[in-house]
């Protein structure tokens, strides 16, 4: 008897199972086993190690006694193995890698709701904050966007372009910042004649700390490839110089025009249309629709950040938490097979939806 086994999805190391990985990543195993092997077991030692978001593609997949599934990768010349969660002597569980639907990598801007400490690693946890910290309605631009594995709330993980560490979206159910809009396009910009140079920065925000040292003077004329438009509590936007990961602001604190703009515009507009209200969690999605045992969850799109429920009459419900839209489709007994989408929803509409599609 012949079993055809598809390909399994694309899964990507998880950078955040602890401090050691951040630099270490994953060794490939020779078997399904969390152990490496050694040259006293006369079993030779894979030397090709896995680096932390590095994406890899597998083709079989074997369960482990403690719950955990390893995955034997494609396209390697000998057996090569790798493995989902570490479970340690105390029970605890370390997530080493997950789905790539579960992870945006990109450049993405978001605001700061609240005061929040960086931390150290994609955690939540006081004993993960590093000495430095983001103020309400500060900006900051990531690489990568990662959701939590648990069910805790927690999430989506963003991880700083400049290196100092992560931050969150949402800390247990509360959220803490908002996706704003990233423009891509091509500006070509011009430092102003005020006296002094211009500081580039590590992160779209005035701070001198978060600056390199590289600075433009007045009269110099640059290219850019990103905006980051006004917050809600500044009125300055933010520039990356082409080439560079360096941002220049357009004014000052005080309102002072420090660039002109020569010429260009946006080509395309990133999250153009998200609200300017909070988005919704996951969990509280989640936790709206346990209200109504009559209704299941059937599936969760991480890209596309929609939610999907159905109910015993065949209907479906479509929730896009980001941007608090919901489409319901149903076999209405009058008029068919229809869809409805409700736009800038309240969690009371949500809720009445889930209970009368």
């Amino acid at each position: 008897m012949t079993l055809a086994l598809r390909n399994l999805p694309s899964l990507k190391l998880d950078v955040g199972a602890s401090m050691s990985q951040l630099s270490a990543g994953m060794a490939l195993r020779n078997n399904p086993m969390d152990q490496l092997q050694d040259h006293k077991q006369g079993i030779p030692l894979h030397q090709e190690i896995l680096l932390p978001m590095e994406k890899v593609y597998c083709d079989r997949r074997v369960r482990g006694l403690a719950g955990q599934h390893f995955y034997r990768v494609q396209g390697r010349p000998y057996a090569s193995w790798v493995f989902d969660k570490r479970i340690r002597s105390d029970k605890t569980v370390v997530i080493m890698m997950q789905p790539e639907s579960q992870i945006r990598v990109g450049l993405f801007a978001f605001e700061t709701i609240r005061k929040i400490a960086i931390r150290s690693k994609p955690d939540v946890g006081d004993d993960t904050k590093t000495s430095w910290s983001v103020k309400e309605g500060e900006i900051i631009v990531c690489d990568i966007v990662r959701e939590s594995p648990h069910p805790y709330g927690n999430g989506p993980f963003l991880r700083l372009t400049d290196g100092s560490g992560w931050l969150f979206v949402n800390k247990y159910g509360d959220a803490m910042m908002r996706e704003v809009q990233v423009e891509q396009g091509e500006w070509t910009c011009k430092v102003r004649n005020l006296g002094s140079s211009v500081l580039l920065r590590k992160q779209p925000t005035y701070r001198k700390g978060k600056a390199f040292e590289d600075s433009f003077q007045p009269n110099h004329v640059f290219q850019c490839d990103r905006r980051v438009p006004a917050s809600r509590i500044s009125s300055a936007s933010f520039f990356r110089v082409k080439g560079t990961r360096g941002w220049i602001f357009d004014y000052n604190k005080d309102g002072t025009k420090i660039l002109d703009l020569l010429s260009g515009g946006p080509s395309i507009k990133v999250c153009e249309n998200l609200p300017t209200d909070p988005a919704w969690s996951v969990l509280d999605v989640r936790i709206l629709a346990a209200a109504i045992p009559a209704i299941h969850e059937i599936d969760h799109n991480f890209h596309s950040r929609v939610i999907s429920f159905s109910d015993p009459d065949g209907g479906r419900t479509n929730v896009y938490y980001t941007t608090r839209t919901v489409g319901t489709a149903l076999n209405h007994p009058n008029q068919g097979k229809t869809q409805l989408f409700r736009r800038n929803c309240t969690k009371e509409d949500l809720a009445e939806t889930f209970e009368k599609p």
